[in-house]
């Protein structure tokens, strides 16, 4: 309802707003791809820490995942591990994770990720400070056979409300006033768009195109709002 006018004052000229956006995260819920995540404690020094003791570590996780996932009906071959470690360097109160390297010189790999982590998040490192591991990480992750995500929603003439398109008196600041205003719902807007003022009135959320807005429905039945005002 106040995204336009909010965009105005921030000087952003394209707004989106996702079909059901009064619900749009649990309607997220329902796409991302089943997760287990694992932490375990391993304080190591990174220059001493040894290989096998990592491995296993790492190697037991994964069984965990697998286990959860074989569980929930994905075989083994739908099952994808990643691995990261979280490192600080000594005496640091906060540590940074990073991938887990697929290289020989793994020891090396890791303190060179955490260094170049280290160096974009806080702006500095220090090649002379020892780093040390704090936990192990890993995300267990079940691979769909076919996709979770369909390719189009269909939902723009399932959620307007009302009897249909209709007008009626709205105020838009000191500037425009009071304005007679069409309240649409999502599937009267089309690639074409409209100008504004108008207002798409839906069960789970109301938007408002002030005049010097217009709007338009793009893929996934998305509504784009943009202005050319300076």
């Amino acid at each position: 309802m106040h995204a336009a006018s909010l965009c105005d004052s921030l000087e952003i000229k394209r707004i989106l707003i996702p079909p059901v956006g009064g619900v749009f995260s649990a309607l997220g819920l329902l796409f991302p791809a089943t997760e287990h995540h694992y932490v375990q404690t391993f304080r190591r020094s990174v220059e001493s820490c040894d290989l096998g003791e990592l491995e296993a570590a790492f190697k037991a996780k994964e069984a965990d995942g697998q286990a959860a996932l074989a569980a929930e009906g994905y075989g083994p071959e739908n099952v994808r591990c990643q691995r990261f470690v979280d490192l600080r360097y000594r005496g640091e109160n906060s540590e940074l994770s990073v991938a887990y390297p697929d290289c020989s010189d793994l020891l090396a790999a890791l303190r060179q990720a955490f260094d170049d982590a280290h160096e974009k998040t806080y702006g500095y490192h220090s090649a002379e400070e020892s780093v040390e591991i704090v936990n192990l990480r890993l995300v267990a992750t079940g691979v769909s056979e076919s996709g979770r995500v369909p390719k189009q929603l269909s939902l723009a003439d399932q959620h307007s409300v009302g009897s249909g398109p209709g007008e009626r008196e709205a105020y838009f600041g000191p500037d425009a006033g009071w304005l007679a205003t069409p309240v649409l719902g999502r599937g009267d807007i089309d690639g074409n768009g409209r100008a504004g003022p108008l207002i798409v009135e839906e069960y789970d959320c109301t938007t408002v195109v002030p005049p010097g807005w217009r709007i338009h429905r793009e893929d996934w039945d998305v509504l784009v709002l943009t202005t050319n005002q300076d």
